[in-house]
C-alpha cells in the first residue's frame, strides 16, 4: 500500500452490519460509551474539512489515455541495477522494499481518503443525525463515482503497473482498490429518500464494477491466487454484491471461498505459508487474517457460518500468530483480532485474556488497533431482533 492515509480510530479492514449499527444507534444506545460518540463526532467534523477526492486529480495519465482509469504502481518493484540503460531498465521485485515512485501516483491515496471519510461520516450520521455529515458524504461520493468530469471508470486495468515491463496492470492491482469495500459497506448507513437518485446511480457504478471483477482476466487471476490477493478479491466481490442486494450471489461466492480458497491458505499448524514467507511476515499474516475475519463477519449477516470451516481455520491462524509473535515485529492490530476470537470462540484456556492483559493500551498504535468497534459490534449477550 503506497502512502495510504488511515483513520486513527479503526483498522483498514472491518465489517459493519448496517442492521447492527442501526440497532445500537437507535435502540441500544446505552451499550455505547458516550466517549465513543464524542470521538466519532470529532472524526466526522475533521472529515467535513477534507475533499473532494477524484481519480482525475493527477497529471499522470494511464496508458489508455483516459484520466478516469485508476492507476497505481507496483510498490516492491525497482529498476534492474544491472541493466545497461537505466531509462529502459526492466523492473524487478524486491519484496519488502517500497519504491517511493509509487507515491507519485495519487489515485490509491485519493480513493482511500475518500472511502475513510465516507465511512466515518456515515457512521457518525447514524449516531448524531447531523445533516452536514450526510450531505458531505454524498458530495464525496458524487465526485468519485457519478460526476462525468471526475468519476472513476469501474475497472482496475492499470493497477500496480510495472514500468518498462508492460503497459497494462497486474492481477495484484486490486489491492489498491480495497477502499471500495469501505464505501460498499458503509453507504447503506446513509440510504435516505433525499439521495435516492444518487443511490441508484451509485448502484449502477458498482454493478459495472462487479461485471469487471467477474469477467476481467486480471481480476480472475487475483481470484485464483492462494494468498492475500485471493482473499481480497472475494472481499471486494462479496461486499459489492451485498451492497447491491444480490444476496444469493454473495452467499455463493462466500461458500466458494471458505470451501476452496481458504483451505489452500492455512496449513495444519495454523501457519499461512504464503504470508509468513514475505519480507514482513507479521504484516501479511495479520492482514490476511483480518480479511478472513471480514468474510466470516459478512457471512454472519447472510446466515452463513464461516468460523468453523477448515477445522476452525480462522482460530488456528490467530493462535499460530500469537504463538510466534515474538519472532517478528509486533503488530498492534492483534488486539482487535484477539477480541474477535474471544467473541466468537470463547477463551477456555485464558490465553486470549492473558494476551490482552499484556497490551499497552495507552499507546497510540494499540488505541488504533482496539478501535471503536463498539459502534458497530453487539456484545455477546445481545442479538438483533
Amino acid at each position: 500500500m503506497c502512502d495510504a492515509k488511515k483513520a486513527s480510530f479503526e483498522p483498514y479492514t472491518r465489517y459493519m452490519d448496517p442492521n447492527v449499527v442501526e440497532m445500537l444507534a437507535k435502540r441500544q444506545r446505552h451499550l455505547v460509551p458516550n466517549d465513543y460518540i464524542t470521538r466519532i463526532k470529532k472524526a466526522a467534523n475533521n472529515c467535513l474539512k477534507n475533499g473532494p477526492f477524484s481519480v482525475t486529480y493527477t497529471d499522470r495519465i494511464p496508458p489508455s489515455g483516459d484520466v478516469h482509469d485508476f492507476m497505481t504502481q507496483a510498490p516492491y518493484w525497482w529498476p534492474d541495477s544491472n541493466a545497461e540503460n537505466p531509462a529502459t531498465a526492466p523492473y524487478i521485485r524486491i519484496d519488502g522494499k517500497m519504491n517511493p515512485e509509487c507515491t507519485e501516483l495519487p489515485n490509491q491515496k485519493q480513493l482511500e481518503n475518500m472511502a475513510l471519510c465516507v465511512s466515518t461520516l456515515s457512521l457518525a450520521y447514524c449516531y448524531v443525525e447531523d445533516s452536514r455529515y450526510l450531505k458531505h458524504a454524498w458530495d464525496l461520493l458524487r465526485v468519485w463515482f457519478l460526476d462525468p468530469q471526475t468519476r472513476m471508470n469501474p475497472n482496475v486495468n492499470y493497477g500496480q503497473i510495472r514500468p518498462n515491463c508492460s503497459e497494462g496492470g497486474t492481477f495484484t492491482g486490486m489491492m489498491g482498490t480495497r477502499g471500495l469495500v469501505l464505501v460498499a459497506n458503509s453507504v447503506l448507513l446513509i440510504k435516505t429518500a433525499e439521495y435516492e437518485a444518487d443511490m441508484v446511480q451509485l448502484k449502477q457504478w458498482f454493478t459495472e464494477y462487479v461485471n469487471w471483477i467477474s469477467e476481467s482476466e486480471l481480476a480472475l487471476r487475483a481470484k485464483r491466487a492462494r494468498n492475500n490477493h485471493g482473499t481480497f478479491y472475494y472481499i471486494q466481490l462479496v461486499s459489492c454484491l451485498y451492497f447491491l442486494e444480490r444476496y444469493q450471489e454473495a452467499l455463493d461466492h462466500l461458500k466458494e471461498f471458505f470451501q476452496q480458497t481458504m483451505k489452500r491458505q492455512i496449513n495444519q499448524e495454523g501457519d499461512q505459508p504464503h504470508e509468513s514467507a514475505r519480507a514482513t511476515p507479521m504484516t501479511y499474516l495479520v492482514g490476511n487474517l483480518e480479511g478472513l475475519i471480514y468474510l466470516a463477519q459478512i457471512g454472519d449477516s447472510l446466515g452463513f457460518d464461516g468460523w468453523g470451516f477448515h477445522n476452525q481455520g480462522i482460530k488456528r491462524a490467530a493462535d499460530f500468530i500469537l504463538e510466534k509473535r515474538c519472532c517478528w515485529k509486533y503488530e498492534p492490530r492483534l488486539g482487535m483480532i484477539v477480541r474477535t476470537m474471544i467473541h466468537k470462540y470463547g477463551d477456555q484456556d485464558g490465553k486470549y485474556s492473558q494476551f490482552l492483559e499484556g497490551e499497552d493500551l495507552g499507546s497510540a498504535n494499540n488505541l488504533r488497533a482496539a478501535g471503536m468497534s463498539c459502534l458497530w459490534t453487539l456484545p455477546q449477550s445481545v442479538r438483533p431482533a
